[in-house]
This record gives structure tokens, C-alpha cells and sequence, in this order.
């Protein structure tokens, strides 16, 4: 059920660049799942096994695939990396009989476990939330048999079941399969405002920008495609109103999913998709290949953003923005979009003077220098790439700008490195 962490020299190599394809996508994904399992037996060995518990290794031994599928959900991540933060028990059992009755409902095997309940109604992980005739409790017993299914005795089959919304979108032989989560408590772990239970409307908006999106990457910027469609995203709908400005974002504890409010166009929305992937996937590289040693308390010049970075953020930053970039470039040799050209050269302008800082920091391991290295031979390629001059002006002042302006807010801030 469970390998070594470890990552494939050749595989670093591919990532580092920015890039990587499927197969890398999949070691990636193999990698979280044993981080997953690495947490769920620590969890079990500091409260104890349970019946839950239990059940969970009947299902896995009758259908392996089947519960390591289960187990690698983003979510899972989530939620045992704050049960280990907290060190606390009724933490690790919130989800466990949940994810314990959905193995044994997929692996066809018997099972009786206690179940959480919340405001009437029990979450089904990678399912959906069931409601529950009785409204004020806490947990229901819930059990397979055969084929039968029940809560507090009741058949699943006669409640009402919410589903999550999977959406399904393709374009020149290629389909992207996501997951709109508004259900799950656990999506919410990106510390922004959630929306609520989307509307049939609201769904089949996501739906037509995530197919323009996906056609924009499968026509222009297939390698980028593949990568995001290698296995289905989970996409958490944020709170426009509430957050004020459109925002997507990543949590470090999860994989393959992320929160985001609703672009305004499907290039924004590409774009967002090939952003939070990256961040994805370097979390999980540098949990493997640690890139950074020593003290994170000087901060750096990020001209992707207002506040002074750490040098994690600032290495984060340029992984993702690479892969952005990358998008961009493609978009504009193919003439795909307006303004690409801009895009693409204010990008690789920002990514220049990311990467002097990263290399010149004196915190990288070895991996992190052959990281830094690989993502400044990947920018060093974008800048020798043909561009009006008079957008790559425009692009240069707007970066200096941003950087006189950035140092006039940090002036102050101790420990602040402006290149």
C-alpha cells in the first residue's frame, strides 16, 4: 500500500524546467499518496486503532487500487496534515468513518462505522452529502452489506443525496474531467471566503469557461494540456463579493485542487489552471528534494507582488509564473489571443529579475541550485524569443514601476533584499 518517498533523477530534471508531462504528473501523485498513508499511520499510532480504521484495511486489501484512489484525494490531505498539526483525536476521527464507509461502499466489502454529522447532513467523501431525517446530531452509525447501504439503519438510497458536480469538458480528442466542490468542508482551506451551493445556472457557467479554457490550452499549448489533464482537478468556487478581487490559490497540504473566484474570461481561467498546478507540483518536489537550507528571514523582491517574500515564496512564484509564461509564449506564436505578446513579455521581464534574486540568496541545497538553474535556462529561452519593441519597452517600464514602488512600500522592512 505504501512506497518510499523518494523522486526519480530524471523526473527532478523534467520538473525542474517547469514543465515535466504526465508521466511526472504521476509520480508526483504517487508520492502524495504515500505522504498521505506516512500521516494516516502516524495518526493511527498515536490514538489507536478503531474499527473505522478497520474497515478501511479490509477495503484496501479486497480492492487496493480502488482505496488508494480514495485515499489520494486532495482532501485527505487536508485533512490529516492538521490532524497531525493539532494532535487531536476527534480531528483525525472527523473524517475517518466517512472515508471508511465510501472504501467499503467502492471495494463491495462489510463494514459498521460511526459516521460525522453536521447541521443535518453527512459528507461522503468524493461523493456528496447525504441529509439526514433527524437534523441536531453529531454522528450516525452507518454499514454495508452486500449491496445494502444504511445510516442509522435508514437505506442510503431513500435520502436525498447532493451530489458534487463533475464536469466533463474536450476538445480535439482531449478531455478534462474536474470536480466543482461546494460541498466538502475540507475545501476550505485556502483562507478565503467560500461560496455557497452553486446554482444550475452558476454550474453551466463554469462549465462553458472551462471548455473555452481548455480548448485555448489543447489547441496552443498541448504540452501545458496534457499536464493538467493527466487526472481530474478538484476546483473550489471562492466568494467574488466577499474577496473583493479575483484571486486563485493553492494550500500546500493538498494536490491537484485549488480555490479560485470565476474569471471574467477563459485565458484568465487557462491561465489560473496552469498557475496552481505548478504550485502543485513543486510543493510536492520540494518536499522530496528540499530546496532550501537555513534561515527564511530575509525577504525579497517579488514583482509579482506587494509584499516582501520569503525565499520559498519567491521560488514558488517563479516555478508557477514559469509555467505561466510558458502559456503566454505559445498563446502568442499562435496569434490566439489579444495582447499575448504583452502577456507573455511583462512575464519573462518579471521572471528575469526572480531569478537573479533566487540564484544570489545563499539558501539553495544542491537540488535548489539545480533548480534555480533549470528555471533560469527556461527564462533565459523566453528572452531570446522575438517580441515588438515597442511591447517589450512597455513591459520593461511597467517592471520598473512596480519594483521603485514595491521598494518605496518596503523601505522600512527589515531584512529586505530589492534584487
Amino acid at each position: 500500500m505504501m512506497r518510499r518517498l523518494r523522486l526519480d533523477p530524471r523526473t527532478f530534471a523534467a520538473l525542474a524546467h517547469g514543465g515535466g508531462g504526465a508521466a511526472a504528473l504521476a509520480e508526483l501523485r504517487h508520492a502524495k499518496l504515500n505522504e498521505h498513508l506516512l500521516l494516516l499511520r502516524h495518526l493511527v499510532h498515536r490514538f489507536g486503532r478503531s474499527p473505522e480504521f478497520e474497515a478501511l484495511c479490509v477495503a484496501q486489501k479486497a480492492a487496493p487500487e480502488v482505496v488508494s484512489e480514495l485515499l489520494a484525494h486532495p482532501w485527505n490531505g487536508a485533512w490529516l496534515a492538521n490532524a497531525v498539526r493539532d494532535e487531536a483525536p476527534e480531528r483525525f476521527t472527523s473524517r475517518l468513518g466517512a472515508v471508511a464507509l465510501v472504501a467499503a461502499m467502492r471495494a463491495g466489502t462489510p463494514a459498521r462505522v460511526e459516521v460525522p454529522a453536521s447541521g443535518g447532513a453527512v459528507m461522503l467523501p468524493d461523493t456528496g452529502a447525504v441529509a439526514l431525517r433527524r437534523e441536531h446530531v453529531t454522528s450516525v452509525r452507518a454499514s454495508v452489506a452486500g449491496e445494502r447501504v444504511s445510516l442509522d439503519d435508514v437505506p442510503l438510497g431513500t435520502l436525498d443525496l447532493q451530489p458534487l458536480r463533475r464536469i466533463s469538458v474536450s476538445h480535439g480528442g482531449r478531455t478534462l474531467h474536474a470536480v466543482l466542490d461546494d460541498l466538502d468542508p475540507q475545501r476550505d482551506c485556502h483562507r478565503h471566503p467560500l461560496a455557497g451551493r452553486l446554482t444550475g445556472a452558476e454550474v453551466e457557467s463554469w462549465r462553458a469557461l472551462l471548455h473555452d479554457a481548455w480548448r485555448l490550452l489543447v489547441r496552443h499549448a498541448p504540452d501545458l494540456a496534457a499536464e493538467i489533464g493527466a487526472d481530474a482537478l478538484v476546483l473550489v468556487p471562492l466568494h467574488r463579493a466577499a474577496i473583493g478581487r479575483e484571486v486563485s490559490v493553492t494550500s500546500t497540504d493538498v494536490f491537484g485542487a485549488f480555490g479560485l473566484t470565476m474569471p471574467a474570461f477563459a485565458p484568465a481561467l487557462a491561465a489560473n489552471l496552469v498557475h496552481e498546478l505548478q504550485h502543485s507540483k513543486l510543493n510536492v518536489m520540494l518536499r522530496l528534494r528540499p530546496a532550501i537550507r537555513g534561515d527564511e528571514t530575509r525577504r525579497y523582491f517579488a514583482p509579482w507582488r506587494n509584499d516582501p517574500r520569503p525565499i520559498t515564496g519567491l521560488l514558488h512564484g517563479i516555478y508557477a509564473f514559469v509555467g505561466v509564461a510558458t502559456m503566454w509564449r505559445r498563446f502568442h506564436a499562435a496569434n490566439a489571443v489579444e495582447a499575448a505578446d504583452y502577456q507573455f513579455a511583462l512575464l519573462r521581464e518579471q521572471l528575469r529579475l526572480a531569478v537573479v534574486a533566487a540564484r544570489g540568496c545563499g539558501l539553495l541545497t544542491t537540488d535548489g541550485r539545480a533548480l534555480v538553474a533549470a528555471l533560469s535556462e527556461a527564462v533565459e529561452e523566453m528572452l531570446a524569443d522575438p517580441l515588438p519593441p515597442a511591447v517589450v519597452r512597455r513591459a520593461g517600464r511597467n517592471v520598473r514601476r512596480d519594483r521603485l514602488r514595491w521598494a518605496l512600500r518596503n523601505r522600512s522592512t527589515a531584512s529586505v533584499r530589492w534584487s
